[in-house]
């Protein structure tokens, strides 16, 4: 869906949807409603990037996080800087910024545990993680990088290699939240202070994410929002005239959510 395609259902121009996304005045209360509920019954996303060339604002908050070098403060404070950043990101996401944490020590020896060889998700999350590298100017290392399974025990193999190197990442990015429970695992068989020695991510956000300790930070995926609409579009396909003709583009994005819990912060103390 395009903005096009609000504008074309809500009855106004491309200009006036681009005000009520961004909030601007000059814009009815009436037509503010009937630009939403075009947005919300298309599941329009704008894009992020295409809205920062045409405005002056970028579209993107700092939040400044202090990281302790002291041991003994090192856990002192997590909950309450979690919930900031929750906060945070909740009303950056309802106002179609994106939210950057600014860290007083950055994580700059950053791993990432890939899933099951040649597998689409896999690809793609892990060249989320290279562009992610490249944009902030860190070194792509290729001794930092573990090919593994979506597993547990996959998790675990990977981390044991990851965490034995002769410098050790601060951060694991894992592709699944059972890869990152192997990690933490071995972490904590190493007699690591989690998140201060080594921070973990996984993907999915699983039940499992926050049963783990620390909770794990983790993308959240409507999993069951994502079976729904390609069984709904199969059943059109293969009985059109009992579930009607399929419809829609060919290919829907659904909304991922990053969800932030105690797994992550800066790293507590310096790695040589």
């Amino acid at each position: 869906m395009t903005i096009h395609d609000v504008a074309a259902a809500a009855g106004v121009s491309i200009k006036t949807v681009s005000r009520v996304i961004r909030d601007e005045p000059k814009a009815s209360e009436a037509t503010r409603q009937a630009v939403r509920e075009a947005i919300r019954r298309l599941g329009y996303v704008p894009h992020a990037v295409a809205s920062a060339l045409s405005s002056s604002v970028t579209p993107v908050v700092g939040l400044l996080s202090i990281g302790f070098s002291e041991p003994s403060m090192r856990r002192a404070g997590y909950e309450y800087r979690m919930c900031l950043q929750v906060g945070a990101f909740n009303a950056c996401q309802a106002a179609g910024f994106g939210l950057s944490l600014v860290l007083q020590h950055g994580h700059r020896r950053i791993a990432f545990i890939r899933g099951n060889a040649g597998w689409r998700d896999s690809e793609h999350r892990y060249a989320g993680y290279v562009d992610a590298m490249t944009a902030a100017g860190l070194p792509l290392d290729p001794a930092l990088v573990a090919q593994g399974l979506f597993s547990f025990d996959a998790g675990r193999q990977c981390a044991q290699h990851l965490l034995a190197l002769p410098r050790p990442p601060t951060a694991i990015i894992a592709s699944s939240d059972d890869i990152a429970a192997g990690a933490i695992a071995v972490a904590r068989e190493r007699g690591l202070d989690l998140p201060a020695d080594l921070s973990v991510t996984g993907y999915d956000d699983t039940d499992m994410a926050r049963k783990l300790w620390p909770a794990l930070t983790t993308v959240h995926q409507p999993v069951e929002q994502m079976a729904e609409e390609a069984t709904r579009r199969l059943l059109a396909l293969m009985r059109p005239s009992r579930h009607g003709a399929a419809t829609g583009p060919a290919q829907l994005e659904l909304r991922s959510e990053l969800v932030l819990r105690a797994s992550l912060t800066a790293p507590g103390k310096a790695r040589r």
